[in-house]
């Protein structure tokens, strides 16, 4: 059996995804633009690597075609946020398990995921508007008001995600945006900015899975904290699943309605919420797994099944319903510095290890790598992951044992 990855994340997801289907016996095809972006456990769970222009059509059609004539493929995925609408592509087009092109495009742009849910859905929407330019922004605000959010249409990570105060706030988000697109050239940026209603109310993610002709599981309910000023960023600080609590029932039932809205039958989905007065509104669908390590490290110390997995088990079709929970909790705790610098070292990772229900410590910044605040989810120094008896448990042994982490900069 022969499974290709479009692109994958370089590690978390990917690395758990790759080993288990080494596991299952497969034939592991990666097509990358780049072999160089990826750990060395990816590179050598993989049997073959094409490199191509993951970012092109014509050259996935192209590479799948011919791969697909020499050595049949059984299934097709990814877990790079980037490029699910290619991989979507890529199997649709020899006829494999996936969602539409058009539902994973229509999610991973997310002012074509808002204009579908304004049509249908649209208590789940915040008030929006897709502009093409500065004067367009005014005229936005001059309508609604400040403060209000501006975001990338199709980017991640919080990436350029900011909070709108003023005229001045705006000049220069948009000033920003030209300049990321001209450092991006190769990435696509779309022309359009998002700009959204900002919503105070408490952050959650609903965690679902769907197989071609199964029905849709829901894996859980997240919690999750942002970083305390908005002002600075919508990087996450903390999680912590399966979120048990007021609100999860609503959460559950209203996502899946909207997915069904935005036509997402098949993968592994992350669906981004808050709830506010009562109601909730969706921040942004994800067609893959949570990323950041939770998915592939977090998650599975509360249900005890890897979701990466899962990502591997509906792309070959192989999946049916969920194993059986074990029912325990996970916590996943950003250690972040507001101070400014060259990172350094971590000076005590060993002994954060030898906390009780700490289960994982892992390093985001390298020795030379430069720190400036937090602004989005690149700027977090390491993770804290942990387990416990429930979710709050395991939180609270998170934050305890991410307070205790010692580094310096330079």
């Amino acid at each position: 059996m022969h499974i290709t990855f479009i692109e994958s994340s370089p590690s978390g997801a990917g690395e758990a995804s790759f080993k288990y289907a080494k596991e299952q016996g497969y034939f592991i095809t990666l097509l990358t633009k780049n072999h160089h972006l990826y750990s060395p456990e990816i590179i050598s769970y993989a049997n073959e690597i094409i490199i191509c222009d993951t970012q092109d059509e014509q050259a996935i059609r192209d590479a799948v075609l011919s791969l697909n004539e020499t050595h049949p493929i059984h299934g097709i995925t990814t877990t790079s946020d980037l490029h699910v609408p290619q991989a979507c592509f890529a199997a649709r087009l020899l006829h494999l398990p996936s969602m539409s092109y058009d539902a994973a495009n229509g999610v991973r742009h997310k002012h074509l995921m808002r204009q579908t849910l304004e049509e249908t859905y649209s208590d789940v929407n915040p008030y929006f508007k897709v502009v093409d330019c500065y004067d367009d922004a005014v005229a936005f605000a001059e309508d609604k008001g400040f403060p209000f959010i501006a975001k990338l249409s199709n980017g991640n990570d919080s990436i350029l995600v900011k909070l709108i105060h003023s005229v001045e706030d705006l000049s220069a988000y948009f000033q920003s945006f030209h300049q990321l697109k001209e450092q991006l050239s190769d990435y696509q940026l779309v022309d359009q900015v998002l700009l959204e209603e900002y919503l105070v109310g408490p952050e959650f993610s609903v965690e679902s899975v769907q197989g071609i002709g199964t029905q849709r599981y829901l894996l859980g309910v997240t919690y999750k904290e942002n970083q305390p000023n908005p002002d600075e960023g919508f990087a996450e600080v903390g999680v912590m699943f399966p979120f048990q609590g007021e609100y999860a029932k609503q959460l559950h039932e209203q996502v899946f309605r909207a997915l069904d809205c935005l036509n997402i039958d098949c993968g592994v989905i992350h669906t981004e919420c808050r709830v506010v007065n009562g109601q909730v509104k969706i921040l942004e669908v994800n067609p893959r797994l949570i990323g950041d390590n939770f998915g592939s490290h977090a998650m599975p110390l509360a249900l005890g099944y890897n979701p990466a997995h899962l990502v591997v088990d509906v792309a070959m079709n192989t999946f049916k319903s969920l194993p059986e929970s074990l029912q325990r909790g996970t916590g996943w705790v950003a250690v972040t510095t507001q101070e400014n610098g060259i990172f350094h070292c971590f000076d005590n990772l060993s002994e954060l290890l030898e906390i009780q229900g700490v289960h994982h410590v892992v390093p985001r910044k390298l020795a030379g790598d430069p720190i400036d605040g937090v602004g989005n989810n690149g700027d977090i120094l390491a993770l804290v992951i942990t387990q416990g008896e429930n979710a709050e448990d395991a939180y609270r042994i998170a934050k305890n044992a991410a307070g205790q982490l010692k580094f310096s900069l330079r």
